[in-house]
């Protein structure tokens, strides 16, 4: 059952019989790649040129490859098609880090509680400045961050966008995503 609602989904775990799909996958690269030329051969098509890339190159190249890609997940691409799937039972804590709230909540905090973190080098860690500010989410790419007097927010600044917002309301981020698809602004995406 897709997304059931709370009482069916506590109906079905309550009995012992169902498993929850946490879409966690475990796959050679050879039968993904298979799994790919069976059912999304033009996908797997539009990445057919990155092995031979330098690294500067291949990592250029993914976010024209991912514009062009089709919007669709894994499951409906590819696992509710294919017939090789096993289930395998797990017991272990999960979080769905799709949300900035648990990057925050799984990250190294600092003295004041803050997680900051960053794709591009170190020094953009270390020029991030915090004035009475506590347990911020703070990502920096290139550009030095200030925060004076915040508390329980995220704060993402990238070479194209900055997003501001209480920690309580990352998962509302969904929201600014539809905004800008419907203001034709998917380059921000």
């Amino acid at each position: 059952t897709e997304k059931p609602n709370l009482p069916t989904a506590i109906g079905y775990i309550s009995t012992g019989k169902y498993f929850w799909n946490a879409n966690m996958y475990v796959w050679s690269a050879k039968s993904i790649i298979k799994a790919f030329k069976r059912y999304m051969p033009s996908m797997l098509n539009l990445t057919k040129d990155l092995p031979s890339l330098s690294f500067k190159k291949f990592h250029q190249a993914l976010p024209k490859i991912y514009a062009q890609s089709d919007k669709i997940s894994i499951d409906y691409a590819i696992s509710e098609k294919a017939d090789n799937l096993v289930l395998i039972p797990g017991d272990f804590g999960w979080n769905d880090v799709g949300y900035w709230k648990v990057v925050y909540d799984l990250g190294k905090k600092n003295n004041e509680e803050n997680v900051i973190v960053s794709d591009s080098n170190e020094s953009s860690i270390e020029n991030t400045v915090t004035i009475d500010s506590k347990k911020n989410l703070i990502y920096t790419n290139n550009r030095l961050v200030a925060l004076l007097d915040v508390n329980d927010m995220i704060v993402i600044d990238t070479d194209e966008i900055l997003l501001i917002t209480p920690k309580n309301k990352s998962q509302d981020i969904k929201k600014i995503v539809e905004k800008l698809k419907k203001q034709n602004k998917d380059q921000y995406l």
